[in-house]
C-alpha cells in the first residue's frame, strides 16, 4: 500500500494505492477528513465492495494512517509512506 496526504485550510486528504490481495489488480482509495472534529467527510474506493459500503480497504487506510500519525506526529506538510504487511516483522510505516 502506498499513501499519499495533503491538507488544505482544514480539510485533510488521503489517497492511496492497495494491492487486492492474491490478485494482480490495484484500487484507488480516497479520503477526507475534518482536521478540527476527525470526522471523516467522504471515503471511495474503486472497487466493487464500494457500492455496497462495505469496503475494508477504507478503512486500513484510515486505520494506517492513524498509526502513522501516532507513531510520527503530524506537522501539516505533504508527506508519502507506505506500509509493508509481507515483513516478517509484521509491516512497518516507512517515512
Amino acid at each position: 500500500m502506498r499513501v499519499w496526504d495533503s491538507a488544505k485550510g482544514r480539510l485533510y486528504f488521503l489517497k492511496s494505492l492497495v494491492q487486492a490481495s492474491m490478485q494482480q489488480e490495484f484500487y484507488v482509495v480516497e479520503s477526507t477528513v475534518d482536521q478540527d472534529s476527525g470526522k471523516v467527510l467522504d471515503a471511495t474506493c474503486t472497487c466493487k465492495a464500494n457500492a455496497l459500503k462495505r469496503c475494508a480497504r477504507i478503512a486500513g487506510m484510515l486505520i494506517l494512517f492513524i498509526g502513522n500519525v501516532e507513531a510520527h506526529g503530524y506537522d501539516g506538510k505533504y508527506h508519502r509512506f507506505s506500509y509493508d504487511l509481507s515483513g516478517e516483522e509484521g509491516g512497518h510505516v516507512f517515512r
